[in-house]
């Protein structure tokens, strides 16, 4: 567990570490906002034959970490300062230090490369484009197009109702949606299916929209 100081208080983060390797120090950024490191565990397969370091990570609100009660410390900024910290804790810089970031953990590498480049080797990013306005026009130009008329009608009725609570609602976007586009397995691996039993779903609804199909920014 790594301390981390905020202006709301101090929090600690919870960090899972493989492998000893000064030159290649990886630091795992998970999707979300607050999802969890579980479904990164399948890193654990083939990075260790790479000699790599690298650790696995739950940002503040994820379930592992301390719960961010204090609704403004959601911010993006706040978390761009907790991987810093982060990074100063394992004893990376500038000469090891690579970020992976998957998901909402690409906007969250992306940042802090725009802010704390000098103190980093790499930003690998994976999943993510770097505008949520232009993720919600792919969402509205393609993937709606590719959803059944009827399927695609409920969903946006309930959206324009702001009914994001009502079952039905992720009853229709997880085999039209998620299915198809987050995770192609006909059964979810266990790892996956802990990540959504555990997913904060009150930071990640007001930091980035109700579901992964209607994204509101970050």
């Amino acid at each position: 567990m790594i301390p981390i100081k905020t202006p709301g208080g101090g929090f600690k983060v919870w960090t899972k570490r493989f492998g000893n390797n000064p030159h290649i120090k990886i630091l795992l950024l998970h999707g979300g906002p607050v999802g969890t490191h579980e479904y990164m565990e399948c890193f654990e397969s083939f990075f260790p034959k790479e000699g790599f370091e690298f650790y696995e990570y739950d940002q503040l609100g994820s379930y592992y970490s301390d719960q961010l009660k204090d609704s403004s410390l959601w911010t993006l900024g706040r978390f761009v300062e907790e991987v810093e910290q982060v990074r100063q804790a394992i004893g990376a810089d500038k000469s090891n230090f690579y970020i992976l970031g998957n998901l909402w953990g690409g906007i969250l590498g992306m940042q802090y490369a725009l802010k704390y480049q000098g103190n980093m080797k790499a930003l690998i990013v994976a999943n993510m484009m770097a505008s949520c306005p232009d993720y919600g026009k792919y969402a509205d130009e393609v993937l709606a197009k590719q959803m059944p008329p009827d399927v695609l009608k409920e969903i946006r009725d309930m959206e324009a109702k702001d009914d994001f609570v009502n079952p039905r609602y992720m009853e229709l976007l997880l085999p039209h949606c998620y299915q198809q586009h987050l995770c192609w397995l006909k059964e979810w691996p266990d790892a996956v299916n802990r990540l959504f039993k555990h997913l904060n779903g009150e930071i990640y609804t007001t930091m980035q929209g109700p579901s992964a199909f209607d994204k509101m920014g970050y």
